[in-house]
């Protein structure tokens, strides 16, 4: 399932910048019989943004992991982001 176990929050989405929450789900928001998993390695493409437009590149940074990530197709993808139930946040920057 496509986005099955992840959740993100907007924090801050403007002209300067984009705050989103990432995160997993964890097992006291879903009984189910299937283990959850503690963490998970994701491309993040950020879509239907509101305020922030970058042009080509952004700078990100994602808990102790920083780098650039390039505008292609017109949407910005954050590759190979370990997400965990502990909630990191993703900052853009221009």
């Amino acid at each position: 399932q496509v986005n099955g176990f992840f959740r993100w929050n907007v924090i801050k989405d403007s002209d300067d910048g984009l705050d989103i929450e990432l995160r997993l789900m964890n097992a006291d928001e879903w009984t189910t019989r299937v283990q959850l998993p503690m963490e998970s390695v994701a491309d993040v493409t950020l879509r239907r943004l509101q305020s922030f437009a970058p042009c080509c590149k952004v700078k990100y940074s994602f808990g102790d992991v920083a780098g650039e990530a390039e505008l292609e197709d017109g949407v910005i993808t954050v590759k190979g982001l370990k997400i965990t139930q502990t909630p990191t946040v993703l900052s853009l920057r221009k």
